[in-house]
């Protein structure tokens, strides 16, 4: 840091005063810029922010994830390949992005986990328990050779499309769809036993329900592709009104009571 004093004379009142001043030329700038910078700044927003494990064990231990730092909110988290990852605990801080990477697992327990935006289960996602809150926002895509399993009834919200084209085991808890616009597809079947429409939703593939699909006005199921109910379970008569078949669309029920 380099510093020059210089002595300069000002005409004030017909007099002439002497003034002093210190004229500081400094080379540190920057750096004072970037402190002022990070004092205005919210650095504890990390909003966008890549979390990918680097182990298997809880969510909730910072020894998991890249950088030593539970996910924070809205971040993408990846299960990487080979790491398995268990919900011991209600995620308080919900993941913008989930991904699932071949040979990667996440474990959800009775607790609560809500995902912004888009869900990639590229490999193994497992709901153990009927407990907690599992609502699912954005785009639910299954790939190929991906699996969705549900060992217990959990309750779960979709707000986006649901794609299946891996394997998708559901158990007997309620689904609800409360996306607007969105659509079910995918190269094999999305089998669930209870499914509730309050948004609208197209069907492009398979949808096979074992035990109750309710529309719930204002809410509008749209078949293009196949709808197949199941024998001896009662459908619910409010659907009927708000299924509507497309010219190439297919309505199979069994009987019903």
């Amino acid at each position: 840091m380099t510093i020059r004093t210089a002595k300069r004379k000002t005409l004030l009142g017909g007099n002439f005063r002497k003034i002093e001043k210190d004229i500081h030329s400094v080379t540190c700038w920057p750096i004072i810029l970037l402190f002022a910078l990070f004092s205005f700044c919210d650095v504890s927003s990390t909003s966008g922010a890549i979390f990918t494990t680097v182990g298997s064990g809880n969510w909730s231990n910072t020894s998991v994830w890249s950088g030593g730092v539970v996910p924070t909110v809205g971040a993408d988290v990846t299960v990487a390949n080979t790491h398995t990852v268990t919900i011991s605990a209600n995620v308080t801080n919900s993941p913008g992005t989930l991904t699932i990477d071949p040979g990667g697992q996440l474990l959800v327990g009775g607790f609560n986990l809500s995902v912004m935006g888009t869900t990639a289960v590229n490999g193994t996602l497992t709901l153990t328990n009927s407990l907690g809150t599992h609502s699912f926002t954005g785009n639910v895509t299954i790939a190929s050779g991906g699996v969705w399993m549900e060992t217990a009834a959990a309750i779960i919200t979709f707000g986006g499309n649901l794609q299946n084209d891996g394997t998708l085991t559901a158990n007997t808890g309620g689904h609800t769809f409360i996306g607007s616009g969105k659509i079910l597809s995918g190269a094999n079947a999305i089998a669930i036993s209870n499914v509730t429409v309050t948004g609208s939703y197209q069907n492009n593939g398979i949808l096979t329900v074992a035990t109750a699909l309710t529309v719930t006005s204002p809410g509008v199921l749209t078949n293009n592709g196949s709808i197949n109910a199941n024998a001896r379970r009662r459908f619910h008569a409010q659907s009927w009104r708000s299924i509507r078949d497309h010219r190439f669309g297919r309505f199979n029920q069994s009987q019903h009571r």
